[in-house]
């Protein structure tokens, strides 16, 4: 506890608890995001038919996805983790390959939510959230039992692909009807679809005999020229998300560097000492309280940001291009959905951004009944550079908060009172 001189009145501050527990959200957010553009870039190695690239990247957005859930189980229990169906294609890919570590985080994936969806609820929405919890596992097993069973079936596929690989290597141009000799658990279709599977993939190349079809190891002398070859039958579905691409879609490597530069600067500043007290503003103040949607957006540089849509405030950690910082801003607000108004979106795009220098102030959460755990600091412009201030680019439309008191009470970050500034479109 610490005594701070504010307006003239002795405040008691209690240094906040919840720093474990706000990180503990803020890497379950990274970790929700950082997958998900992971698997972008896993379909656009796909497309470069760079497949061993794919699969590393598959394997380390797995890892991610593990960690998520792990830390969402943490937070949560087991009544709020919901496991994602992993795609298809990085379970062919990777039997085809070889690549059994890919496969096997799939399984421990499936069976760590098959025995989550086995377990009692344990959350706390009381009699209603438990009735809506068991009437969802009955179907959260079914599906995870039958994806765990094709997961298991794409594991027994790399023993099949190895030995359709071994004979075409050994027997170059036999005929593909002559393979289910070699794969004797399935049928004459099932043996086509996986040569078609490895054609796509070049390891093999095919064209026809007569009535039939012959197979030959790819860039094998005596194989068939391009000319000869068949018809592809089989592509790799990958998918682009949106038709229009959003900002951060375009430089997937980019944008992920930016997500992992974000975590390391948070947690870099959550192992400072000292973080907890004085008017010294650190990344974790920007992030807390903060209502970002997703990291990716406005982060893809690595810059905390503090994002408030009812006082159309936001602030990026550090003097930032203001161009940029428009722009940044500009996609945070028109990707606000329900949180931010049209009327709101009206004002705060005529908001213009500016370098300025912020505090922390102290606050006591107004709504609470134990204000002794829920005290903490605010974010505060102050007019010049201090001993105490970090350097921010601010983007506040008319209107916000600028009394310093009435800030503390609603819990918002106090703003310097500015005139209407003209508008400054984003890019």
């Amino acid at each position: 506890m610490m005594q701070l001189d504010l307006s003239g009145r002795r405040t008691t501050v209690y240094v906040p608890a919840r720093r474990d527990e706000m990180l503990r959200f803020f890497r379950a957010r990274i970790l929700g995001d950082l997958p998900r553009f992971r698997w972008g870039l896993f379909q656009e190695a796909v497309r470069a038919r760079n497949y061993q690239r794919a699969l590393d990247i598959a394997a380390q957005a797995l890892d991610e996805e593990a960690e998520r859930y792990a830390v969402r189980k943490t937070m949560f229990g087991s009544s709020h983790v919901n496991v994602s169906a992993p795609d298809r294609v990085p379970l062919y890919l990777a039997s085809i390959f070889g690549r059994l570590d890919v496969i096997d985080r799939v399984i421990a994936l499936e069976r760590f939510a098959l025995d989550e969806t086995k377990k009692p609820y344990d959350g706390a929405e009381g009699e209603t959230g438990r009735i809506r919890y068991d009437r969802n596992a009955v179907f959260a097993v079914e599906t995870h039992d039958s994806r765990l069973e094709q997961a298991l079936e794409h594991k027994a596929d790399y023993e099949r692909f190895a030995a359709i690989l071994s004979a075409v290597r050994q027997r170059p141009g036999i005929l593909q009807v002559d393979l289910t000799g070699v794969v004797t658990d399935r049928d004459t279709k099932g043996v086509t679809r996986m040569v078609d599977q490895l054609e796509a993939t070049d390891l093999v190349a095919t064209k026809k005999v007569g009535s039939r079809v012959g197979v030959w190891p790819a860039e094998h002398p005596k194989g068939p020229s391009p000319s000869d070859r068949r018809e592809q039958r089989w592509y790799w579905a990958v998918d682009d998300y949106w038709e229009e691409r959003p900002f951060e879609w375009l430089d997937l490597s980019a944008t992920i560097s930016g997500i992992e530069t974000l975590a390391l600067i948070v947690e870099e500043a959550a192992r400072q000492t000292g973080i907890d007290g004085g008017l010294r503003p650190t990344p974790l103040d920007f992030i807390q309280g903060s209502k970002w949607h997703f990291a990716s957006p406005a982060l893809s540089g690595g810059i905390p940001t503090h994002e408030d849509p009812d006082q159309l405030a936001m602030v990026f950690w550090g003097h930032q291009d203001l161009t940029q910082a428009a722009a940044m801003a500009g996609r945070i607000i028109h990707d606000g959905g329900a949180q931010t108004t049209a009327n709101q979106k009206k004002k705060w795009l005529l908001a213009e951004p500016r370098h300025t220098h912020m505090e922390r102030m102290p606050f006591t959460e107004r709504f609470s009944l134990d204000t002794g755990r829920h005290t903490g600091w605010l974010l505060r412009e102050v007019p010049e550079p201090t001993a105490d201030s970090v350097p921010a680019t601010a983007f506040t439309a008319a209107g916000v908060c600028t009394d310093q008191e009435k800030a503390a009470e609603l819990g918002v970050a106090c703003w310097l009172k500015r005139s209407k500034g003209r508008a400054l479109r984003p890019a």
